[in-house]
């Protein structure tokens, strides 16, 4: 029986992808006013997707890692690297980091309907503490009272033994367990590999060309693939319906793990 749901934020429930995306046209337009041509922007993208995912590989992903990744590559390719360029490349970030994220039409109908169906929901997260649960915050604000019964977990990887931690915590067989999310790497391989259930969602508005590297991982099957949330809801009400009936209700067990680790 199905008993909590795993949801993602970043371009699950809030949109993030296309900002990032529009920050590195601003890191190319720099580039470009320091006279770089079409061959050399292009190895500049390229070399900056290469040091984004060297450097993400040890500090978790963050705004700090992105800076620092910015910086990096301008320093390798830019003619004249002087502190007005860094200053430049700190105004990218910053417009990065300060940008509302709006949440999708459909996540707000998730998690209504979740709660409808007696699911317990838990947002799971990866990044800087600050900057994630300002997103976090800035979400509960617009969503109101769909977001109450949510409960949030910040952590610095997805990885399989924070995923088990979670579901320790609520009492809860990985096989119990839903994850919903868009990144193959941290949503569905390590939540298929601890025995859970996994829903990768595929938003036409993001193709994969668009995703970071570092979300970039292969599995075979055992997944499902939606294109929305509204379809990741259909999926979840038919187990439910499959499985003959409601879950009892979810909830932590274990008071020494809290939200928001």
């Amino acid at each position: 029986m199905l008993k909590l749901a795993g949801i993602d934020l970043d371009d699950t429930l809030v949109a993030t992808v296309k900002f990032f995306s529009r920050a590195r046209d601003e890191m190319s337009a720099l580039m470009a006013a320091q006279g770089l041509d079409a061959e050399a922007l292009a190895q500049f993208r390229a070399d900056l997707g290469e040091i984004e995912l060297k450097n993400v590989q040890p500090d978790g992903f963050g705004m700090s890692v992105v800076y620092e990744s910015y910086v990096e590559a301008a320093a390798k390719h830019a003619p004249v690297f002087d502190k007005k360029l860094v200053a430049d490349i700190g105004a990218v970030v910053d417009r990065l980091r300060s940008e509302p994220r709006p949440p999708f039409d459909d996540a707000k109908a998730l998690l209504e309907r979740l709660a409808e169906l007696g699911v317990p929901v838990v947002i799971i997260t990866a990044g800087e503490y600050n900057h994630q649960n300002g997103k976090l915050d800035a979400l509960k604000a617009v969503l109101g009272p769909a977001w109450a019964p949510v409960q949030e977990f910040i952590v610095q990887r997805k990885t399989e033994d924070e995923y088990r931690a979670i579901l320790d915590a609520y009492g809860v067989k990985p096989e119990e367990f839903v994850m919903i999310g868009d990144s193959m790497k941290s949503d569905i391989v390590p939540v298929r590999q601890l025995g859970g259930q996994a829903i990768l969602i595929e938003r036409p508005a993001a193709p994969s060309a668009l995703r970071w590297s570092f979300h970039h991982a292969s599995y075979d099957g055992g997944y499902d693939r939606v294109e929305n949330l509204n379809q990741a809801c259909d999926f979840i009400a038919a187990r439910l319906l499959a499985e003959g009936g409601m879950p009892p209700p979810a909830a932590p067990q274990n008071p020494g793990l809290s939200p928001d680790i």
